[in-house]
């Protein structure tokens, strides 16, 4: 990654060698400005605008689970653009930014959630501005077909379903 003059400044100021300048650059989508200790996150690649953030263990699906989460989308008359697919991992790097006025389901256990949410009696919950309804995850579902009738009701609460 080339430095900038202020950068090669300080390094010879602490007595860090430079070993060598590259000749290709690393590439990241994090920016940090030279002038301040300020730092620009990457920017993500998901679309934030949908009112439903789905908040799953991971964004890849298998092609079982592909077709279950779209019979359910079908189901409650949505389209994956209506939905936000969002895992666990970039969900907490958001620090809850953008929730206002989402609802958030989440599809499988994790310790991102509010602690009165339960897999097994699906209710809503209301914390700041946002929504929450917790259910099983896909994989849980296509292991034991019997979960579905609670993700249904689950599913339910969502206000499209009505």
């Amino acid at each position: 990654m080339p430095l900038s003059k202020r950068q090669h400044f300080f390094l010879a100021e602490l007595d860090i060698p430079v070993w060598e300048l590259r000749e290709t650059s690393l590439s990241t989508d994090a920016k940090i400005d030279d002038e301040s200790t300020e730092y620009t996150p990457p920017a993500l690649d998901i679309d934030l605008s949908p009112a439903i953030w789905l908040l799953m263990a991971s964004t890849e699906m298998n092609d079982s689970e592909a077709r279950l989460f779209d019979a359910m989308l079908k189901a409650l008359k949505l389209s994956r653009r209506a939905v936000a697919v969002i895992d666990f991992q970039t969900f907490e790097a958001l620090a809850g930014r953008d929730t206002d006025n989402k609802i958030l389901l989440v599809m499988g256990e994790t310790s991102l959630m509010p602690a009165a949410l339960s897999l097994t009696q699906p209710t809503l919950i209301q914390q700041n501005d946002s929504r929450w309804i917790a259910t099983y995850s896909l994989q849980d579902m296509l292991q034991q077909p019997a979960l579905k009738a609670t993700v249904w009701q689950a599913l339910k609460l969502l206000p499209v379903a009505n």
